[in-house]
């Protein structure tokens, strides 16, 4: 079931602008400029309408630490106790 949920951009533009954020199975599937807001009148920045896909996608769920080769691309997970072991 899809639900609408009334909040704000969370940039720290001038406009703060109000968003319809369209939430289905716990995840944000789309957002929407809301036109109750008089500065904005439902307009929204790319940024905002945008948030669905930079939210969702490749999300950073635990902590990571660079592998020990000094070029390695590959990233470990690490503990939460463990993220601020520099050892």
């Amino acid at each position: 079931m899809m639900r609408i949920i009334k909040t704000v951009c969370p940039k720290d533009c001038y406009d703060t602008c109000f968003l319809k954020a369209y939430v289905e199975n716990n995840e944000l599937v789309k957002t929407e400029g809301d036109p109750e807001n008089p500065v904005t009148d439902g307009f929204t920045c790319p940024r905002g309408v945008s948030y669905p896909k930079r939210i969702n996608a490749n999300r950073v769920l635990y902590p990571h630490r660079r592998a020990k080769a000094r070029r390695s691309l590959r990233k470990d997970n690490v503990g939460r106790s463990a993220q601020h072991d520099h050892g």
